[in-house]
């Protein structure tokens, strides 16, 4: 889920109750929920979704909304979008088109991989774009005070500096979030989270 590499490291408050106030954390009866991620950084995503499958990211610092981007199945991105609060900033939406239905596109798991053509379109015009996908075996992570199977996802991009991610795909809430990112030139570095809970 490919986003602008400066706004991972801002730091941010969500305009929703704070990570200590939760009293229990979200599960796979909370599938289809609002929930809230928080990063060491202070920077917090909101994942909401109205079908299951799609996902609208929205980040916040300070109380207002940074960037929005919607995913499919918790590592698909289908398009990001910079805000300025409550508005759209011109020219930074980017869309991305993988050429098949939403239901039909993977959900990561255990040990899979994928292989695809993307048709990306930016204020700059619509060109190809290459990527593949590996999917690691399921693993223990916890987040907070919070445990989750977590199901590691890598990501190279067909990109003139040849980025790379990982994604923490979380199969028991059906979201994932970025973790790391880098570069031919910029090794990047882990993006911890710190908790998560229940958003309203």
């Amino acid at each position: 889920m490919r986003i602008a590499t400066g706004l991972v490291c801002m730091i941010a408050s969500s305009a929703t109750a704070p990570a200590a106030a939760q009293d229990r954390c979200p599960g796979p009866q909370d599938r289809g929920q609002p929930i809230a991620v928080q990063f060491e950084s202070g920077l917090v995503e909101v994942h909401r979704t109205k079908d299951g499958q799609v996902w609208t990211i929205e980040a916040f610092e300070a109380g207002e909304r940074l960037y929005t981007l919607e995913v499919a199945h918790g590592t698909h991105l289908l398009s990001y979008v910079e805000m300025a609060g409550e508005t759209p900033i011109d020219g930074s939406r980017v869309s991305y088109d993988y050429g098949l239905n939403v239901a039909d596109m993977p959900v990561p798991s255990p040990s899979g991989r994928w292989q695809v053509d993307v048709r990306v379109t930016d204020s700059t015009g619509v060109f190809p774009e290459g990527q593949i996908q590996a999917y690691g075996a399921i693993t223990d992570l916890r987040i907070g005070a919070c445990s989750y199977q977590m199901i590691p996802v890598l990501i190279a991009y067909e990109t003139d500096d040849l980025y790379v991610e990982q994604i923490n795909y979380l199969p028991e809430l059906g979201i994932g979030y970025l973790v790391d990112s880098q570069t031919a030139t910029d090794p990047g570095g882990p993006i911890p989270a710190s908790a998560i809970w229940l958003a309203e």
